[in-house]
Parts: C-alpha cells; sequence; structure tokens
C-alpha cells in the first residue's frame, strides 16, 4: 500500500516537468517506493500500527481460497 503526500508529490512532479492531466501520471520509483506503507514501512510520515498490519493482512492473496 502506497500513500502519497500530495503537497510533496505535486512538487517533486513539477520540478519534473511533468504535466498534470489528473488521469495517470508516471510517478518515479524513488517516490513511489518512498511511499510504501504496508507491507513493508517506509513511508515514515504515516506510521502503520502492528494491529492495522493485521487487518491488512486479511486482504493477502496467501490468505484467500
Amino acid at each position: 500500500m502506497f500513500l502519497f503526500d500530495s503537497s510533496a508529490l505535486f512538487k517533486a512532479l513539477q520540478s519534473r516537468g511533468v504535466k498534470f492531466v489528473f488521469v495517470a501520471t508516471s510517478i518515479a520509483s524513488t517516490i513511489y517506493l518512498a511511499s510504501e506503507v504496508y507491507p513493508i514501512q517506509r513511508n515514515q510520515q504515516l506510521l502503520v500500527t502492528e494491529g492495522q498490519k493485521k487487518q491488512l493482512d486479511l486482504f493477502n492473496d496467501k490468505n484467500s481460497g
């Protein structure tokens, strides 16, 4: 799961000269990876608790079937 700080994301995109079409926009892998909150906690602005991780685990494919 990836959560982005919209202000920082827009600034980063603007600095790369990306046009905003608000349908689909390419995001640099460094920005994308830095926003990950689950299953690997890379985003340090939004911390996911162990309880939240357990809840998110319920959506994992390994639990279906």
